[in-house]
C-alpha cells in the first residue's frame, strides 16, 4: 500500500514539474491563426486502402521545372510514374494491376523526393 501512494506521489511530482499536465504552470504557446499548407505537400491518398484507383492532392513550390508522382513497392522497386504539371492538383493513381500490398508514393520535385505517403492496395 505504501509503495502505491509513493508510485502516485511520484508521478504527480514529474507530472507537474516538466509539464505533462494540464495545469504545469507553463503559458500556452501561441498558435497561428491562420492554417496555411507548406509549399510542397502531398496528401495522404484516398481511398486507402485502395482496390482500382487511388487519389492524391499535391502542391508544388514556386518555380519547379519538373514534377512526378513515383509509386515504389518496399523492396525499393518503381511501380509507376506519372508527371505533375500544375502547381497544385488532384491526381488519380490506378492501381487495379498492383498486387495486393503495401507501397509508397513518392512527390519528386526536380529529381528529390520531397515528401512521401503510404499506400495499401487491396
Amino acid at each position: 500500500m505504501y509503495q502505491r501512494y509513493l508510485s502516485i506521489l511520484i508521478l504527480s511530482f514529474f507530472t507537474f514539474a516538466f509539464g505533462y499536465g494540464k495545469h504545469a504552470g507553463h503559458a500556452p504557446s501561441p498558435q497561428p491563426s491562420t492554417f496555411e499548407l507548406p509549399p510542397v505537400w502531398l496528401s495522404a491518398p484516398y481511398p486507402n486502402p485502395a482496390k482500382k484507383f487511388t487519389t492524391v492532392e499535391y502542391q508544388l513550390p514556386t518555380g519547379v521545372i519538373q514534377a512526378e508522382i513515383r509509386i515504389y513497392n518496399l523492396i525499393g522497386k518503381e511501380i509507376q510514374v506519372q508527371k505533375v504539371t500544375e502547381v497544385s492538383g488532384k491526381l488519380t493513381l490506378q492501381t487495379h494491376q498492383l498486387k495486393a500490398g503495401v507501397y509508397v508514393i513518392y512527390l519528386v520535385v526536380d529529381n528529390k523526393p520531397l515528401t512521401s505517403r503510404k499506400l495499401i492496395v487491396s
